[in-house]
C-alpha cells in the first residue's frame, strides 16, 4: 500500500478511515468492514442517536468474530448488547469463511426483531448468503436458549435486487437507513418489517456511494 493510499482520512468514534477506504466509493469497487461500520457508527452516534438505547447496530468487525465464537463468548455479548431494551439489532453479514482474513465477496443484512422473535434476511442478491445467515443465527440461538431467551425464527425479506457484482455494501447501508428511518417515523409498529420491499433502484446506489463521500468529507473538516 502506498503512503497516500494509507493517509487517515477520518478517525470518527472507533472508526479510522483512510484514502484505500474512500477509494473503495468509487462506482464498481465493493465496499470494506471499514466503511460499513462506519455508516452504521454514524447511524448510532449521529442520525439516530435519539432512538441509540432502542437500536443496535453491530460492526462488521464484531459479527466476523461471532462465526467463529463459541457459545459462552456468544452469550456475554448478548448480555453486553442489553437485549432487553433493544427493539432491533442490524447485522451486516458477509461470506468471508476465514477467521483470521477480511475478505468475502457478498454482503447481506439481517435484522433482529426482538419483540417477535425473527430475524429477518435482506439479501440483494437472491440467496447468496442463505448459508452463511442460517449459520450465524443458529450461534446466536444456541446462546440465547441457555440464557432462557425465545429463539429467533429466520424470515427472509423482500429486497431489492443490484444489477451488478459490487452494490451489495451499498445496498446493505440503504437498506438499514430505510429501516431505522421508518422506526424513526412510528416507534411503536415492527410488523411493518415481513411486509416491506425497501425502495431502492439501482441509480439509488450511486447516489449513496456520492453521498458517503460528501458526509466523509464533512465530519472530517468538523474534525480539524
Amino acid at each position: 500500500m502506498s503512503k497516500g493510499s494509507s493517509s487517515i482520512v477520518l478517525n470518527y468514534h472507533d472508526s479510522l478511515l483512510r484514502t484505500s477506504d474512500v477509494r473503495l466509493l468509487n462506482d464498481g469497487r465493493w465496499l470494506n468492514d471499514n466503511l460499513i461500520g462506519f455508516m452504521l457508527e454514524y447511524y448510532e452516534y449521529d442520525k439516530y442517536e435519539k432512538y441509540s438505547k432502542e437500536l443496535l447496530f453491530i460492526n462488521p468487525s464484531m459479527v466476523q468474530l461471532l462465526k467463529f465464537s463459541d457459545e459462552e463468548f456468544v452469550t456475554s455479548l448478548i448480555e453486553c448488547w442489553d437485549w432487553d431494551n433493544r427493539k432491533l439489532i442490524f447485522i451486516p453479514l458477509n461470506n468471508n469463511s476465514s477467521s483470521t482474513n477480511s475478505g468475502g465477496s457478498h454482503w447481506s443484512l439481517l435484522v433482529i426483531n426482538i419483540g417477535e422473535s425473527k430475524c429477518y434476511s435482506f439479501d440483494s442478491s437472491r440467496d447468496i448468503n442463505i448459508e452463511s445467515s442460517q449459520s450465524l443465527l443458529q450461534i446466536i440461538n444456541k446462546a440465547l436458549i441457555s440464557k432462557g431467551y425465545k429463539d429467533l425464527k429466520f424470515v427472509e425479506g423482500q429486497c431489492p435486487q443490484q444489477i451488478n457484482f459490487s452494490d451489495c455494501g451499498v445496498y446493505v447501508i440503504c437498506i438499514v437507513d430505510d429501516i431505522c428511518g421508518r422506526y424513526a417515523r412510528d416507534t411503536t409498529d415492527l410488523k411493518y418489517l415481513r411486509d416491506i420491499k425497501p425502495d431502492i433502484k439501482p441509480q439509488h446506489a450511486a447516489e449513496q456511494r456520492k453521498h458517503i463521500k460528501q458526509l466523509i468529507q464533512q465530519l472530517s473538516v468538523k474534525k480539524t
